[in-house]
Order: C-alpha cells, then structure tokens, then sequence
C-alpha cells in the first residue's frame, strides 16, 4: 500500500500540470516552504499544493538551512525552513524532520566530498523535481532541487 503523499505525487505527475507559472525569461520561480503542502492537513494525509505541482521539472530558487546530519551525504544536502538537526544512528528509523523539506543534489560534486555544514541561511537555484526517490541515505524524499554548481546563490 503506498503512503497517500506517494499516491498524490503519482497521480499528479501523470497528470497534466495544475496551474502555470508565467516568469520573465530566465527568472527562477522562487519557491517557499510554506507554500509545498495544503493545510490544514485532512484524512488523506499531507496534499502537495497546486503552487508546488505547478513548477515540476521549472527553475526554482529556495531559501534555507542546511540540516545537520550525522553521516553527510557527497553531492547531496537537506535543506528545512528552520536550523535543525538530523536523525542520530541511536534513533534508527525515527526521523523527526518536517515533511516540509528539500533533497538539494549537485549536479557536478568537483571535490568527491559531503557539502561542509553551515549554519548561515543558504539559497539555491535548480531544476524542481517532485516524488518518491529513495536517496543515498535511505531516506525517500519527495521534494527534490538539482543545482548545477555546489555554490549558493546569495540570499
């Protein structure tokens, strides 16, 4: 049985898209945390918004911080509205994440190593891509941005 999140993203990904973004020519959309998932959340659990379907496969620029992780990942971060700590090895599955989370991939990782920690709000600029994947570490994220260069965008 699939989770009602992985459900909705399948059926929105074979559909068309919902609603349109019109930006200037080469102007990202700019995407917030609040505006990923319906609220209050009803009895099929969380909803992605028509805003966040919307920019499927679109430019997107976001504004964050960088989840602290135990083990980090090599060309991969997980970017939260608030500075947070991730899951510890003693907790096993447990994940105390918001849903409200981005999976932000480098598509060229030019030192082999984890993304450096940094407390510091950080902004990204990258190709939106929504639905299940299971990454690296395990996790499966929903909410994906691949960025060509391992440099934030200032904020």
């Amino acid at each position: 049985m699939r989770s009602p999140i992985a459900a909705a993203f399948l059926l929105v990904l074979a559909a068309p898209v919902l609603a349109a973004t019109v930006l200037a020519a080469g102007e990202p959309a700019t995407l917030r945390f609040d505006e990923m998932y319906r609220t209050p959340v009803g009895p099929a659990g969380l909803e992605p918004t028509a805003r966040l379907l919307s920019l499927q496969g679109q430019r997107i620029r976001i504004s964050g911080f960088m989840v602290r992780t135990e083990t980090p990942t090599v060309g991969t971060l997980i970017l939260a509205p608030s500075p947070l700590e991730g899951p510890h090895g003693e907790d096993g599955p447990a994940d105390d994440l918001p849903p409200q989370i981005v999976h932000v991939h480098f598509t060229r990782s030019e030192s082999g190593a984890p993304p450096a920690w940094t407390p510091q709000r950080l902004t990204y600029e990258g190709r939106l891509e929504l639905g299940p994947l299971e990454e690296a570490d395990g996790r499966v994220s929903h909410v994906r941005v691949y960025v060509d260069a391992p440099i934030p965008v200032s904020p």
